[in-house]
């Protein structure tokens, strides 16, 4: 498969599940650390989606798990709102950190509105 590096087409991959793709990608160069026009990486897009396989690859591959959208929101605070608690505890205990507030000033466990 040829990666690819357009951001757009990594993060739908992410967003449709599609790890090998967005694995290929982050071999052949992609930047985990790219951010959309909502400030979202590729850790944000896969937690919006429960994928924990492609949440794990954009960490491995140098993402933040800690990195906050133009809202203010981790990926914690998507896996929470979006009922992906299993895997909000599993970056938690990877380091993934409660405490970061987004612009509303609510943790993770508090939701993104």
């Amino acid at each position: 498969d040829e990666a690819s590096l357009d951001p757009r087409a990594v993060l739908s991959a992410a967003r449709h599940g599609r790890h090998k793709e967005v694995e290929v990608s982050l071999q052949g160069g992609f930047d985990p650390t790219y951010t959309d026009t909502f400030g979202n990486t590729l850790f944000h897009v896969a937690c919006q989606n429960g994928n924990k396989r492609i949440a794990k690859l954009a960490i491995k591959y140098g993402g933040d798990m800690d990195a906050q959208n133009g809202k203010g929101n981790t990926g914690l605070h998507f896996l929470f709102a979006y009922g992906y608690p299993d895997v909000a505890e599993y970056f938690i205990e990877k380091g993934a950190s409660e405490e970061i507030l987004n612009e509303l000033g609510k943790g993770p466990r508090e939701g993104i509105r």
